[in-house]
């Protein structure tokens, strides 16, 4: 019981991100597998609310809730710089070019809405991880 006293707020605001996205994973993946009614005549019911909103927190989600993962066992100082310096303008600029894509675009001479999400969150993790080993080997060489 002493242990959980110790865990400081962000690390807490760290569980609580990774909890609500791979809740938020779990449902887009439920709900991207629901059987359409239209089926049998050939039509999708579900085909902009799918691709608009379902598939694109899905994909993004999933590499986000990884990130967020990784990042339970950085310092919290540095997961606080982290969520403020990179991921919200990452997260924000990703969200931008996603609504900015079509719905209906196929991915011969455009990204879809899920892969430019994806491609985002890949960039958040390359950044992510070239920020934590600089900041790790910073502390490292600073002290004495």
């Amino acid at each position: 019981m002493n242990y959980i006293k110790q865990i400081s707020f962000y690390k807490w605001v760290n569980i609580l991100l990774l909890l609500t996205t791979a809740f938020l994973v779990g449902i887009c993946f439920w709900l991207l597998n629901i059987p359409c009614d239209n089926a049998a005549i050939g039509q999708d019911c579900l085909y902009d609310t799918k691709y608009a909103f379902y598939q694109p927190i899905y994909f993004g989600g999933f590499v986000l809730s990884l990130i967020l993962g990784l990042m339970m066992f950085v310092p919290s100082n540095i997961f606080r710089k982290w969520l403020f310096f990179i991921a919200m303008p990452v997260i924000v600029g990703t969200f931008l070019l996603v609504i900015d894509i079509s719905v209906y675009s196929s991915n011969v001479m455009q990204m879809t809405r899920a892969s430019m999400a994806q491609f985002g969150m890949y960039v958040l993790a390359a950044v992510t991880a070239v920020f934590v080993l600089g900041h790790l080997l910073y502390d490292y060489k600073k002290r004495p």
